[in-house]
């Protein structure tokens, strides 16, 4: 078995814990659950859906290209990878949050429905997505550290009992 899948199942592990979590949390919380008549719960379960994507696809990126682990690393170099994984996730949350600020804060301009469409910046409502995005990648990075790092802790012992073996053009197999 190659290490993409491995890398694949650990971060959609961490993402959907992180999912229950958030979920668990927002339903502990007993918040509202309509606000002007309109019900916030699929807008919260959006959010989370979202988060939790973009922060596995960090962890992914980070273990796979950036921060590998191998059965043979000690303890600290997993543990300072599996940090540099949670970082990798906070900084894919802030991208995909920016990308979708900046979206959202693009308006039609002067004539929506009339002949000529021209889309304007409104800055405020993007600095205050900027600011929401910021606390959003720090939340999930300081409360997921023990996550990913216990993560990464299985991903090092799950490797080391499973060796995979890989033939060289020689004949001779090379343990990976």
């Amino acid at each position: 078995m190659t290490r993409t899948p491995v890398l694949v199942v650990t971060a959609a592990i961490v993402g959907g814990a992180l999912f229950v979590v958030g979920f668990l949390e927002y339903v502990a919380s007993f918040e509202a659950i309509t606000v002007d008549g309109w019900s916030v719960f699929p807008t919260v379960v959006l959010e989370l859906v979202v988060e939790s994507v973009f922060f596995a696809v960090g962890v992914f990126l980070a273990l796979r290209f950036f921060a590998p682990i191998r059965s043979d690393f000690e303890w600290r170099r997993v543990v300072i990878r599996g940090l540099i994984a949670s970082v990798a996730g906070a900084i894919a949350i802030a991208v995909g949050m920016t990308i979708a600020g900046f979206i959202g804060s693009v308006g039609p301009g002067l004539h929506p429905f009339g002949y000529a469409f021209t889309p304007v910046l409104e800055i405020s409502p993007f600095a205050n997505w900027a600011y929401q995005t910021a606390q959003t990648a720090v939340r999930p990075f300081l409360e997921n550290i023990p996550l990913v790092v216990l993560a990464c802790v299985f991903l090092k012992l799950w490797l080391a009992a499973h060796p995979t073996t890989v033939e060289t053009k020689d004949g001779a197999s090379l343990s990976a």
